[in-house]
């Protein structure tokens, strides 16, 4: 029986990366997953490859997270394919300016570094926030990845689905039931190094 038998996940950024790797470890550990992704293409991939490795009920779907009616129509489309959403991974990054949650707009997306800083919500029915997950995760550009790696002091940035996606699970899992209105920074103590994870934010809304 797995961790999260039983449960909807809507995955956001869900086409490679670290959200690819979130999506196949809730797969493995029994959720239906909703892979959401501005690329149609990886959102079929991914969604195909949980489907034949693990049996999982894996639903792909289009979706700019930029655009709140189809962030909206996301949501209803996991809710009416599943019944519920019990678990909401918000890893996409829409770009825009950086700023305090309490100032976004809905012209404003959060942040996310693409395979980088990850601040994922992950929440139960009613989609509750309950707790963030800051993870360092593998980049495509090998110039990039070998500073990284230079800078970490585990020396290596972490994989997505072996070093992120099981802090990401035991988040969204009973195994947390008692925490919450915490940041876990999977980072290999990147943080201890100066990583801003948290920087300077303005006090007024930024700039689109």
């Amino acid at each position: 029986m797995g961790r999260l038998d039983g449960r909807a996940a809507v995955i956001t950024g869900a086409g490679d990366g670290i959200g690819e790797g979130i999506a196949r470890r809730f797969a493995a550990e029994g959720a239906r997953v909703l892979v959401s992704d501005i690329n149609e293409s990886s959102t079929h991939r991914v969604a195909e490859s949980l489907q034949s490795e693990f049996g999982a009920d894996a639903h792909p779907l289009t979706t700019d997270v930029r655009d709140k009616a189809e962030v909206l129509a996301m949501i209803a489309t996991a809710a009416e394919r599943f019944g519920t959403v019990d678990i909401l991974v918000n890893n996409a990054w829409g770009g825009g300016a950086l700023g305090r949650v309490e100032h976004k707009t809905d012209q404003l997306p959060g942040p996310r570094d693409e395979r980088g800083l990850l601040r994922a919500v992950l929440g139960h029915a009613g989609g509750l926030p309950v707790d963030a997950c800051a993870g360092s995760g593998e980049h495509h550009h090998p110039e990039i990845a070998t500073m990284a790696d230079d800078m970490n002091p585990m020396g290596r940035l972490g994989d997505p689905e072996a070093d992120i996606a099981p802090v990401a699970l035991f988040l969204a899992s009973d195994d947390a039931r008692y925490l919450t209105g915490n940041t876990l920074f999977v980072d290999g103590g990147n943080h201890i190094n100066g990583a801003s994870w948290n920087p300077e934010l303005p006090d007024g809304p930024p700039e689109p």
